[in-house]
């Protein structure tokens, strides 16, 4: 068996290192952030961000959500995610951490390629106005942790906001602020529980207030 030579060696431990360098940087995690105005409701834009049959019409390459989970989304729930890029279809694997109802919306996609988490932040702006925030933290997975380095910021960073720009404009056009009538919920109604008490009480501090007599 030929000895192996010093220049080879050294070949070795270059390119050995080097892989270890581009794993290392194609696990870094990758963060994005949107943040928008939509004129309409939290309940309006939350119902495009978490309806299967509205997804596909903002996320570009989405183009069928088939749910997991039986009943109400909930903390645990998931879906499978089929995603189209370059004429190829990717499946991602969709699980819901966080969801609080008109608020917030945290869920993980997990697939062959990346792995990515996406958190939406709604916040009420006045009873037709939503602020919306998007945090997206993305791994690049297995052989794809090699490539990653090269892979464009850019480039997922314009997709990003390209879909946000599109849910808004769908909300948008899909909201009647002439027909709309804000929820019920527990806090409007003690509202109106006090307003009326406090109307009661006037009404009935003027019934007990003597009337002066117009008698000189």
């Amino acid at each position: 068996m030929r000895p192996i030579s010093k220049a080879a060696l050294y070949l070795g431990i270059i390119l050995a290192l080097a892989a270890g360098i581009l794993f290392w940087l194609g696990g870094k995690t990758r963060k994005y952030r949107v943040e928008t105005t939509i004129q309409a409701p939290t309940t309006e834009v939350f119902k495009h961000i978490t309806d299967p049959a509205l997804i596909p019409q903002w996320a570009e390459g989405v183009v069928k959500i088939q749910p997991l989970s039986d009943g109400k989304s909930q903390p645990g729930s998931r879906a499978k995610i089929t995603y189209q890029k370059d004429g190829q279809e990717i499946e991602l694997t969709d699980e819901i951490k966080t969801i609080e109802e008109n608020s917030r919306l945290v869920v993980a996609s997990t697939g062959s390629v990346f792995r990515v988490s996406s958190d939406y932040s709604l916040m009420e702006n006045g009873a037709t106005q939503t602020k919306l925030r998007v945090e997206v933290h993305l791994n690049y997975r297995g052989i794809y942790r090699f490539i990653g380095p090269f892979l464009s910021n850019k480039e997922n960073e314009t997709r990003l906001e390209s879909d946000i720009q599109k849910l808004r404009a769908n909300v948008e056009s899909s909201f009647d602020p002439t027909t709309y009538k804000p929820p019920i919920t527990a806090d409007s109604k003690n509202d109106a529980n006090k307003k009326g008490d406090q109307q009661k009480k006037a009404d009935n501090n003027s019934e007990n207030t003597p009337q002066k007599s117009s008698d000189g």
